[in-house]
């Protein structure tokens, strides 16, 4: 046992730092001269985002909808045409990019992307707040909106990391740029409001200059590290500390892995270091002598793909495909976790009554569950046991059909990569992270739409796969 661990610790020890240093967490030995002021393109760069946050606010407050709805005269307030509006002031914003609508009282209407907090804002005369956290610096734009009929306030936002390089390239600046981050006080100004108050400080980090290309070299190594640990794809353990070492080196390199919580990476980590276990013809293994407590493992997986998928966020329907690309090894993790889970489960299901029982009831029971809890989205601790329950039941249905199918199958593999697709679907869009505020007013929001279009379009495909499955 302990030499079959001796490869993949031996991979894990060498990336490590390969991955700290893709982080930002490790640099290399170059030093440069000091200078008091911040390069010139930070400061360029970070006005200019600045900006961007009243240009936004003027574009969604200038939508016909949106002029409509605050006309007033006894108009009702679509909702739908807000939220619609705000979508389309954000196209194409950067991570971290947010608006919302307010009523007078403080009331929110329609947000779309990281909804600015509100709470405790000290808006400067110049219409500017910022809020700090340990990882964040917020900054948030406000505008009236509205004269007469219906007054509201659009707020706009963006927020920053507080370290370096990370600053520097949330701004796509590098370079010099790279050893700046931002601080409250003690630097160079980068933001002041009208009267001079120095909103946001620029302060020297201890981040020197990279070369060129640095961290694709770095990139490229770990991919190599994990090339040769799996070596001939016929170790599992060696197989699954590869794929979690690769997910690791792409999240990091391109995803922002420090936008995710350290238990959700942890939890995706691990759907890839099992999946090669719970699936072993990958490793060309059989998928006989399963454990009797293989199911209960499949539910303690399941629950470990719930807790990562509520830390999770995916890219919403029309999402840049550029946004959706680098989504795809996070919901992978999830869907590594998912189908890890039902293999396990179903592996106590073989040789069950044959027939279309359970597949028909798997089928009908995920899409109806997956419709509701879109349609009803509610930010509260019921709803996510609800969510909870329903994957639970789910999972115990699509394990039954898979134990149906591998029957005649061995493997079942359709009825498998199908309840685990529904599964990811159900715990990522339900799930999710969505860091959305909620509303003291009851109105149509973007999900309950997509819910109904999804509901409505989804039928004849379900029918169509009970026919088939």
């Amino acid at each position: 046992m302990i030499r079959r661990l001796r490869a993949p610790l031996a991979a894990a020890l060498v990336a490590t730092p390969l991955l700290l240093f893709l982080g930002g967490r490790l640099s290399l030995p170059i030093g440069q001269a000091a200078t008091g002021e911040p390069p010139t393109a930070l400061k360029s760069a970070f006005g200019k985002a600045v900006e961007d946050l009243a240009r936004r606010a003027a574009d969604f407050q200038s939508q016909r909808e949106v002029v409509r709805s605050l006309e007033g005269g006894g108009i009702a307030v679509n909702r739908l045409a807000l939220f619609a509006a705000a979508g389309h002031a954000l196209a194409g914003a950067p991570a971290g990019a947010g608006l919302s609508l307010t009523d007078p009282s403080g009331n929110i209407h329609a947000w779309w992307g990281d909804a600015p907090p509100l709470g405790g804002l000290e808006f400067s005369s110049g219409e500017l707040a910022v809020r700090w956290s340990a990882t964040r610096v917020v900054v948030v734009q406000r505008k009236p909106v509205g004269e007469g009929g219906f007054s509201g306030l659009v707020y706009s936002s963006r927020s920053f990391p507080v370290d370096a390089p990370h600053f520097a390239r949330a701004l796509g600046v590098s370079g010099a740029s790279a050893a700046w981050r931002p601080t409250a006080q003690g630097g160079s100004p980068l933001l002041t409001d009208r009267s001079g108050a120095v909103l946001v400080a620029a302060r020297r980090a201890a981040a020197p200059i990279e070369y060129p290309g640095s961290r694709d070299a770095a990139f490229g190594l770990v991919l190599v590290i994990c090339a040769l640990l799996a070596g001939r794809v016929n170790d599992p353990l060696r197989i699954g500390v590869a794929l979690a070492l690769a997910f690791l080196a792409v999240e990091t390199r391109f995803g922002g892995i420090d936008s995710l919580p350290p238990g959700t990476v942890a939890a995706l980590s691990f759907g890839w270091v099992v999946l090669p276990f719970t699936l072993p013809a990958l490793a060309g293994g059989p998928i006989s002598g399963r454990h009797r407590l293989a199911p209960l493992a499949g539910y303690l997986l399941l629950a470990a793909g719930l807790y990562a998928a509520s830390g999770l966020e995916t890219p919403e329907l029309g999402a840049p495909l550029g946004e959706s690309l680098l989504s795809l090894p996070r919901v992978g993790g999830l869907a590594a976790l998912m189908l890890s889970a039902l293999s396990l489960t179903a592996s106590r299901r073989e040789g069950e009554s044959r027939g279309r029982t359970w597949i028909t009831a798997a089928l009908a029971f995920t899409a109806v569950a997956i419709v509701t809890s879109l349609a009803a989205v509610v930010p509260s601790d019921w709803y996510r046991v609800a969510v909870f329950a329903a994957a639970a039941v789910a999972l115990e249905l699509w394990s039954r059909a898979v134990g149906e199918a591998r029957t005649t199958e061995t493997f079942g593999a359709t009825r498998l990569l199908v309840g685990s697709t529904l599964l990811v679907v159900l715990a990522a869009r339900s799930c999710g992270r969505g860091d959305k505020p909620t509303r003291k007013i009851v109105s149509i929001d973007a999900d309950s739409t997509v819910a109904v279009i999804f509901g409505l379009r989804s039928i004849r495909v379900i029918c169509m796969m009970i026919y088939f499955l």
